[in-house]
């Protein structure tokens, strides 16, 4: 059974959930209840329970603080925020301390509990929560073994411990990946929420050696190449997106029998200007904007089909593109335009109107301020010619 500690300052919203749910259901019993986060940190440190629900205000310490304190005693205990603050913002500040669930007390009903709870015990059955310590110990040699050899100031020996420790032979070897988060984001994730990204880096790469190999940076030697591992790639940066609202770098290397793994890492992680690749989503973007472009299609829509927030994607397209979203997909409007009034006799009004320009009034006054002359005269100088001026 595991082991259910709450801290509730609220003595009817705490035994009303006490004595409405069946535990047992969810193969959970309550060990603990405190009134406040003193206590409840207290009995934590006591009894060492599987799973925390918690309010975040409360007296004497709040949920935010008592959840961090806890987190550095234990990193893979499930926590779930039970609060009336309906706060996006708090919740995504306390993502990075890997909250199961978030339930507000106005709101909240059996079956919405019931669902946390079993979610809950999905993720400790997937941490392998009741696992003894001779197991964590071996999961944690194994990783010190690779950093160890990877980090090495002086080239070891390929053929050591850590590749029959993973399971990993070294033909089956193909590709070397080091992710390292951009500066801009390092204020935004702390260590346990370093930790939450390599969780989620295992999980895009299931056939592969995930390390984290410095304070911001982790190290994948997978089996995949090509293709297949820019699918991983891009799964792993839609989930850091999503949950934590950071972005990774990302430098490949091809691995070869010329050279050993440790020698690929040195020459790709001491390379004095890091060529670092594009962001995978935000050229997907584009070619979804490319190919769609004479629809209405709109900002949630772009979003929804890359799976992030329409504020994660408007600030990351803003960087990498130096323009919003609305801007870029009328400049690719207005250059398949310009390419059509080169050659066709049709009506402007049609191809604009193809193109994704359905106000002509609207389209006037940005093909004005684009070009500097009206659609009329544009096509009058440019038609029959291949070039012309370009936006």
């Amino acid at each position: 059974m595991y082991r259910v500690l709450f801290a509730e300052d609220e003595l009817l919203v705490r035994l009303g959930l006490k004595n409405a749910i069946r535990w047992s259901d969810y193969d959970m019993e309550v060990v603990g209840e405190a009134d406040n986060g003193i206590t409840a940190l207290e009995l934590f440190e006591e009894l060492r329970p599987d799973v925390l629900i918690t309010d975040i205000k409360m007296g004497g310490m709040d949920g935010y603080e008592l959840i961090k304190r806890v987190r550095d005693i234990d990193g893979s205990c499930a926590v779930v925020i039970i609060s009336c603050l309906d706060d996006f913002e708090t919740l995504r500040r306390m993502m990075g301390y890997c909250i199961i669930g978030y339930i507000l007390k106005a709101s909240m009903t059996l079956e919405e509990i019931g669902d946390v709870l079993n979610r809950t015990r999905q993720y400790l059955v997937n941490v392998r929560r009741q696992q003894n310590v001779q197991e964590e110990n071996k999961e944690e040699k194994r990783e010190n073994a690779l950093r160890n050899y990877l980090c090495s100031v002086t080239g070891p020996e390929e053929n050591i411990r850590w590749m029959s420790d993973w399971g990993l032979p070294l033909e089956n070897l193909r590709t070397l990946i080091i992710l390292s988060l951009r500066e801009a984001d390092e204020k935004k994730i702390n260590e346990l929420g370093m930790k939450l990204v390599r969780q989620l880096l295992c999980q895009s790469f299931p056939e592969a050696v995930c390390v984290q190999t410095g304070s911001t940076e982790l190290t994948v030697i997978c089996t995949v190449e090509g293709e297949a591992a820019e699918e991983q790639l891009l799964k792993f940066d839609n989930a850091v997106n999503n949950l934590l609202d950071v972005t990774f770098g990302k430098k490949k290397m091809r691995l070869s029998r010329e050279h050993s793994v440790w020698e690929s890492y040195q020459a790709l992680r001491q390379e004095k200007e890091a060529v670092w690749e594009e962001d995978p989503l935000m050229e997907k973007a584009v070619r979804f904007m490319e190919d769609n472009h004479g629809k209405q299609i709109t900002l949630q829509e772009i979003t929804d089909y890359l799976c992030i927030s329409t504020s994660y994607f408007s600030s990351q397209f803003k960087k990498n593109t130096g323009k919003s979203f609305v801007e870029y997909l009328n400049d690719i409007r207005l250059e398949k335009v310009l390419g059509e009034l080169r050659y066709s006799r049709e009506k402007i009004a049609y191809i604009a109107e193809r193109h994704g320009f359905r106000n002509q009034e609207y389209f006037t006054r940005f093909f004005k301020k684009k070009m500097g002359i009206s659609p009329v005269k544009w096509r009058q100088q440019h038609f029959g010619k291949d070039g012309g001026s370009r936006i």
